[in-house]
C-alpha cells in the first residue's frame, strides 16, 4: 500500500463553490476552513477504514500463503516422504 499526500487545498476551493454555492473570499474563510477540515477528516476516516479492513484480513492471507508453501515447496515434500 502506498500513501501519497497531495495538496488539494486549491481544489477544495472549486469543490467548496460546487457544494455550497459560495465563493471563497474573506467573508467565507471561516466556513471554508470548516469545509476543508470536514473534507480532510472524511478522507482520513475512509483511509483508516480501508487500512483496518486490510489489517483484519492479513492473518487469513498469511495462513493461506503458508499453507500453499507447505503443500508445494520441494524441501517440505522431501521431508514428508516416507523413509525406506
Amino acid at each position: 500500500m502506498s500513501l501519497t499526500i497531495y495538496n488539494d487545498f486549491p481544489k477544495f476551493k472549486e469543490d467548496f463553490k460546487t457544494d455550497t454555492g459560495l465563493e471563497f473570499s474573506k467573508e467565507t474563510i471561516s466556513l471554508y476552513t470548516q469545509y476543508v477540515n470536514a473534507r480532510i477528516n472524511d478522507i482520513h476516516c475512509q483511509y483508516m477504514s480501508d487500512l483496518k479492513f486490510k489489517i483484519a484480513r492479513l492473518p487469513n492471507e498469511l495462513r493461506l500463503e503458508i499453507s500453499d508453501l507447505l503443500k508445494t515447496h520441494d524441501v517440505v515434500k522431501q521431508l514428508l516422504k516416507p523413509k525406506p
